[in-house]
């Protein structure tokens, strides 16, 4: 009886110290943010957005590691925000391979970029895959402080990621300009200007199409056309966010 006892306390005992170990492992390979009093680089804010993404796609490419193995989540260059979004976002890495900074399951050969809003302080700006037609783009937003720039966002703006962008991966309220828009934009196309992220100046050149509709004053669709238009008019647009500018699905009036 006591040589049972015995063997079944040392099976217990190797049991506990077996799932001991594999809880450390699996704690030691736990991706966790580190909180810093200051984060950012130094250079011009389109370089450490593609710079950022550049070194997470050649881990990426990688076949014995990835951007989280290698601790890319606690880059310098993202705030303390976008690392944790990043590490709540490895779980679908794992299970369905949706890259959260690459903006899809494949693998790019590399990156253009284009900004589409910039000022001393912020900078917001989409990386484009080289590859043409992947209808796949992230958006960076970066801010400055002590002279260093900080990714404080990396959104997805591609229907590949899903139903949660809804149908419009461009959505904004905001005024129109045109022929009052200043250099360098083109004042041969409406523009919206609108606020984000408490930052009152974005600019978006709008492209309007015979899909594009506007939503007049008596709730009726027409295409848009100038003559539905007007400088400072008060709107809500909705469309795809392209290279370019957004591709104008639907324009509505805001009273």
């Amino acid at each position: 009886m006591q040589i049972r006892q015995k063997a079944i306390i040392a099976s217990v005992l190797g049991l506990v110290i077996i799932s001991a170990l594999l809880f450390r492992l699996l704690k030691d390979d736990s991706v966790e943010v580190v909180v810093k009093e200051s984060r950012g680089v130094e250079g011009e804010a389109l370089d450490v957005a593609l710079d950022f993404a550049q070194v997470w796609l050649d881990t990426r490419n990688s076949t014995t590691t990835d951007p989280y193995k290698e601790g890319l989540v606690n880059s310098e260059s993202l705030s303390v925000e976008v690392s944790q979004k990043l590490v709540e976002a490895e779980s679908n890495f794992r299970d369905n391979n949706f890259d959260p900074v690459l903006c899809q399951t494949g693998l790019p050969s590399g990156f253009k970029a284009k900004p589409i809003f910039e000022n001393e302080s912020e900078v917001q700006a989409i990386i484009f895959p080289k590859e043409k037609d992947t209808g796949v783009q992230t958006i960076f937003t970066l801010k400055s402080h002590d002279n260093l720039w900080e990714i404080t966002d990396i959104s997805c703006g591609t229907g590949e990621q899903g139903p949660e962008l809804g149908e419009f991966t461009f959505e904004q309220e905001g005024f129109l300009l045109k022929q009052s828009v200043p250099p360098p934009l083109d004042s041969n196309h409406w523009h919206l200007v609108f606020e984000q992220n408490g930052v009152l100046g974005h600019t978006a050149p709008l492209f309007l199409g015979e899909d594009s509709k506007c939503l007049t004053t008596s709730d009726n669709e027409e295409t848009c056309n100038d003559s539905l238009l007007a400088e400072a008019m008060r709107v809500v647009v909705k469309g795809s966010l392209t290279e370019a500018g957004v591709e104008v699905k639907r324009v509505e009036l805001v009273e």
